[in-house]
């Protein structure tokens, strides 16, 4: 009975570690289609890099060592089993999403892409502090998409959803809001995860992509660093 609970333990420290890199990855690119029906799509791609799942594979083993259900024999990691993409997929429709698809791909031996589609069922009931629309003079429109505490929580982190809980693992004044410069921020990931594992995760660059009806494509970016250490709102705002 300790063996499964031991295991069961490190199963779950495993899931969360490995969903919470949703909302950093190495690199991540956010693509936010303005459609002709006036309604908005998201495209989220990200990257679970070599470093990051040979230490999830490393953990992965030392619960199969520990629990009476495994059978005997090599198990082969699959990033796929770990993350619930069908429990996420329901919590994002439930709320503000629809059409929402969750996917673990596997990029090569030892990394994943991380893919999530999603439509935005009413972007007037929409949390404005996230993605927000105006008219401008001469017929052109400003579209401001805002990542911080505020926004995430508006948008993405409400009551006690599953991703609520894996984001709050980063520990990130991203979703905190707690006040810490970058370099801090990423002592604290190598405190705790090691200097390999945090060095992976902050490295890249957190894209924004936003797709106009004619198809005209405008981009922003940012280090994947500066974001996550930031605890005040990062903007990306698109004229068109």
């Amino acid at each position: 009975m300790k063996y499964r609970i031991f295991a069961n333990s490190i199963f779950c420290f495993i899931a969360i570690f490995a969903i919470s890199l949703i909302f950093c990855g190495c690199p991540a690119n956010l693509k936010i289609i303005a459609n002709s029906d006036k309604s908005f799509s998201l495209e989220f791609n990200s990257v679970f890099g070599e470093k990051l799942v040979c230490a999830l594979e490393d953990l992965s083993q030392i619960s199969a060592q520990f629990s009476e259900n495994i059978a005997s024999g090599e198990q082969n990691f699959d990033l796929s089993q770990i993350i619930d993409t069908k429990k996420i997929e329901n919590e994002l429709n439930s709320q503000y999403f629809s059409q929402s698809q969750v996917k673990i791909q596997k990029k090569s031996e030892k990394a994943y892409n991380f893919i999530a589609n999603a439509k935005i069922k009413n972007i007037a009931k929409f949390p404005k502090e996230c993605l927000s629309q105006e008219e401008l003079p001469g017929g052109k429109k400003r579209v401001a998409f805002s990542l911080g505490a505020k926004s995430l929580r508006a948008a993405l982190l409400h009551d006690e959803s599953t991703l609520k809980t894996f984001a709050e693992i980063l520990m990130s004044p991203l979703v905190t809001g707690e006040e810490m410069s970058a370099e801090e921020y990423k002592d604290l990931l190598s405190e705790i995860y090691g200097e390999a594992v945090a060095s992976e995760l902050l490295s890249g660059k957190f894209k924004v992509d936003f797709v106009c009806p004619n198809g005209k494509i405008l981009s922003q970016e940012i280090p994947i660093a500066n974001l996550l250490a930031s605890n005040e709102a990062i903007d990306f705002v698109f004229e068109y």
